[in-house]
Formats: C-alpha cells, structure tokens, sequence
C-alpha cells in the first residue's frame, strides 16, 4: 500500500512538471509557392502524456492571407486542451477577418508573436499596406491588450475575446487607438491628437475597406498638415 501511495506521489509531481514547463505550441506561415498559396505548419509542443516529445505537425494551404507569422503560446500549470487554427473575428459593426488564428476553448495566458501581410493595397501608387500584428498578450478571462502595425501605422486594441457555438473565436473591440504615418508630398503624421472631422474614420477602419480609407485620410491630410494625429475610437 506504502508503495502504491509513493507510485501516486511520483506520479503527481511528474505530471506537476510537466505542466508547469515552459513549452510551448508554435505556428509558422510561411509562403508555399510563387502563386502565394500559403503552408501554415502548427506545431504541438503541450505536455503529452502519451508521448510527450513527439510533436504533432498540421499542414494547410491557405491562398488568401498569410505570408508569413508565428505564433507562440506559453502554457499554464491547469492548462489540459488543444489548438486550432480557425478564424479570429474582430467585431465593429461588420467584421475585419484576420482569417486561420484562433485558439479553442482553454484556460491559459499566452503570448502571441506573430507578422501577417494582408494583400497588398496600392492608393494612388502612394504606398502600400502591409498589416502586422506584433505582439499582443491573451489572458484566461477573455480580455485582450495588443498593438497591430503596419508600414504607415499602429494600431493599439483591446477587448475580450467571445466563443461561437461552432467554437471560433470572435473579438469585441473596445478601445482602438490608431497612430498613422502617411507620406504624401512628404507630408509626415505620426499619432498624437485626434481631429473631430476625421472622428468617424474608425468606423470606416472597420466597415470598409483598407482603401477607402487611407485615400480619405490623404484627402483630409491638408486640415492636418504637420501635425501628430491619433484616433481612438470606444467601439460599443
């Protein structure tokens, strides 16, 4: 019985460990080909009780979003389920759809690292767009703090985090601050004060398309010439 209680113990402590080791579950999106089709190569680092040292590799193609990301998720000690990559929704009237990032139900902090290029949208042949989420934190209630950039820009969210029936994850905008750097005519602007005619540019940001509103923002760029500009928008 003395040794059957020991076998218990050990095996406790074990199992203790290896959940409250630092491994991690990583995600690489890299381009497959010439025509953009895209790999995304999931990797499964969790504490596996049945194997624990043999990662579990998922290959898909998508053409649509990715160029390049990686995402690495740090796990906790009561942390027991699986990833999966699905569509994340950032919500604000319609829908932007970051498309393939998403994680199931869990209960976990972690850290997201991540570089993804959205098709490439050319105004004017000014600039191009290239959106990046750099880093941001995910934390076991739902909330999120993160900051996404892109060439021109910087654009500081946060909001929580919902689960649909059919288990994607949906995101509800609650504070979005965006910081711009537009160069047109060598015009300079980098965030600082939001400008009340340039106040429902959020909602644009979010119901339509990237295009639509950088060329806005160019057209105004006279009212703001040389000055610092920053949005922030409280997304109901």
């Amino acid at each position: 019985m003395k040794i059957f209680v020991l076998i218990l113990i050990f095996l406790n402590n074990f199992l203790k460990i290896s959940a409250d080791s630092n491994d991690e579950v990583v995600c690489i999106l890299g381009t497959k080909s010439l025509n953009n089709c895209v790999k995304t190569v999931m990797t499964k680092r969790l504490a596996n009780l049945h194997n624990p040292k043999k990662p579990e590799i998922y290959d898909t193609i998508d053409p649509f979003l990715f160029d390049h990301a990686k995402l690495s998720f740090n796990e906790s000690d009561k942390f027991h389920g699986s990833f999966s990559i699905k569509n994340v929704l950032i919500e604000g009237g319609s829908k932007i759809n970051f498309k393939r990032i998403a994680i199931k139900r869990h209960k976990m902090m972690m850290k997201i690292l991540g570089v993804i290029h959205i098709p490439e949208i050319n105004v004017d042949g000014l600039f191009k767009s290239n959106l990046r989420i750099d880093t941001y934190l995910f934390k076991s209630d739902g909330n999120f703090n993160g900051t996404i950039e892109d060439l021109h820009g910087k654009f500081v969210v946060s909001g929580k985090f919902f689960e649909t029936d059919d288990g994607l994850l949906q995101f509800k905008v609650e504070n979005f601050h965006i910081f711009f750097i537009i160069i047109d005519m060598n015009i300079h602007l980098y965030g600082k004060q939001i400008d009340d005619n340039l106040s429902l540019i959020i909602d644009r940001i979010i119901n339509e398309s990237w295009q639509y509103v950088y060329q806005d923002l160019i057209a105004r760029s006279r009212f703001i010439f040389g000055k610092v500009l920053q949005l922030k928008c409280l997304v109901l």
